[in-house]
């Protein structure tokens, strides 16, 4: 008979699952599927320590995960899951089935996670100890005697049950790896205490899984035992508000997102996101063996940028030049082409100038600006009572300026030089000027091409185009 133990009382908490952090791994249905050494000499150590430890994902939560018992005798050790989700170890030695121990461990194993199972022995004292993510579960002692059979996901005697679920990162050690809680970490090294390592990592098709120890205790998959996919999320991050984002995951075989609202098809693999704010979408992936996988992308919507186009003057006459402005982004173009921030413009008639801004983050926003012109007298050049009238000479010019300016009242007057891109290249010292006909001169020391002239009174801003030509 054998001694069966629960140890339900040791469990004082569920286990941690992980989210795979490993290239691949081996899927096994539930069915049939297995993989086995071919049995040229035991893998675990005859009088030694040991450890044996691997990365286990359950779907159907039964089935075998290691078997390295002899099919006749009986002994060895095995390693299963145990409906509704407990862990079995049996091992045997020289007493037969009367001795053998029959642990049964009541831990809630994740069916949509990974967890690190582990299994030490102490050679000098008989104690074996089970980890199950990094924390102590059970201790028990028991006779030990290594078979040269070793089988993956099904039982020796191969009659089942067969693992329903997945194994990656394999390895068996002719040391105790592990005494106290620790943080699961992987892909497992290959130092010098390994004697057995399969990393599960081979490409669809395989008909070998390779011992990376190279001792070469290689596996043979069986019935349908293959590499699985990996899955990941990909995709999301900023977008501009009303642009779509691509999100993705894959390694499974179907699909669903969560919230659906702004997808395109919540059941597709790589739907097309178009969220009105900022939203984080969940996928719930199920692969060939039913096994749940759980992935989370946000995705970020960023606002427009606050647009904003004014005019210096929005009221010219016609001939008059004047410069409109754009604010809220860091690049501009205009409808017109330019690409300044605050272009000059010569309107022959009333004209709205719209204007894309482009923010750090390369989202948009338009705004527009209209200037209007009206005939101006041609004696005064005057629009209106509270208006200045403005000319230069010569032009084209070679060094000195000369401006006319007839003032309708006294005020400040402020004298800027800006170039074709807008670009201050001359200020002059504001001056206080009594209404009526003024003459400067201005030595501008410019080199060749086209400026304006611009003078801003208290109220009013002219502004006139001159050429230097050298």
């Amino acid at each position: 008979m054998y001694r069966t133990i629960l140890l339900a009382g040791l469990v004082f908490c569920a286990a941690v699952s992980y989210a795979q952090p490993f290239s691949g791994f081996v899927s096994l249905d539930g069915s049939n599927d297995y993989a086995e050494t071919a049995g040229s000499g035991a893998i675990l150590p005859s009088g030694q320590d040991f450890t044996v430890e691997t990365w286990i994902r359950t779907c159907g939560m039964t089935g075998y995960i290691v078997d390295a018992r002899n099919a006749i005798s009986g002994q060895g050790l095995a390693i299963s899951v145990a409906n509704p989700g407990a862990l079995r170890v049996t091992v045997q030695g020289l007493g037969g089935p009367s001795a053998a121990v029959d642990t049964l461990l009541a831990v809630p194993l994740s069916s949509t996670g990974w967890q690190h199972v582990a299994l030490t022995f102490s050679q000098s004292t008989g104690q074996f100890n089970l980890f199950v993510s990094g924390r102590s579960f059970a201790s028990f002692s028991a006779d030990f005697i290594p078979s040269t059979q070793f089988s993956l996901g099904r039982d020796a005697a191969g009659v089942g049950p067969f693992f329903d679920g997945n194994l990656d990162e394999f390895r068996v050690s002719n040391v105790v790896r592990y005494t106290v809680p620790f943080n699961p970490a992987g892909p497992f090294a290959d130092d010098a205490q390994t004697l057995a390592l399969w990393h599960f990592d081979e490409a669809a098709g395989t008909t070998s899984f390779a011992d990376a120890s190279g001792a070469g205790h290689d596996l043979t998959p069986r019935m349908g035992a293959s590499p699985g996919r990996v899955f990941s999320v990909s995709g999301g991050g900023p977008v501009c508000s009303g642009s779509p984002a691509s999100i993705s995951a894959s390694g499974g075989t179907s699909y669903s997102w969560s919230p659906a609202a702004g997808l395109d098809d919540p059941t597709a693999a790589s739907p097309t996101a178009t969220p009105d704010e900022t939203t984080y979408y969940v996928v719930i992936a199920l692969d060939s063996n039913s096994c749940i996988s759980l992935g989370l992308v946000q995705v970020e919507v960023r606002d427009e940028p606050e647009a904003l186009a004014t005019a210096a003057q929005p009221l010219i006459c016609n001939g008059s030049i004047t410069q409109i402005f754009a604010e809220g982004g860091v690049s501009y173009l205009w409808n017109f082409g330019a690409v300044s921030q605050n272009p000059f413009v010569n309107p022959e008639e009333t004209t709205t100038y719209s204007v894309v801004v482009t923010d750090a983050f390369g989202c948009t926003a338009e705004a527009a600006v209209t200037v209007a012109v009206e005939e101006c007298s041609t004696t005064t050049g005057i629009a209106d009572p509270g208006t200045f009238s403005l000319n230069v000479g010569p032009n084209p010019t070679w060094g000195s300026l000369w401006v006319n300016l007839a003032l309708a009242e006294s005020s400040d007057m402020r004298w800027s030089i800006f170039d074709a891109t807008g670009r201050l290249v001359r200020q002059y010292a504001t001056e206080w000027m009594a209404a009526g006909l003024h003459q400067r001169t201005l030595e501008t020391d410019l080199g060749n091409g086209q400026y304006w002239l611009v003078l801003e009174s208290n109220d009013n801003k002219r502004s006139l185009p001159f050429t230097v030509l050298r």
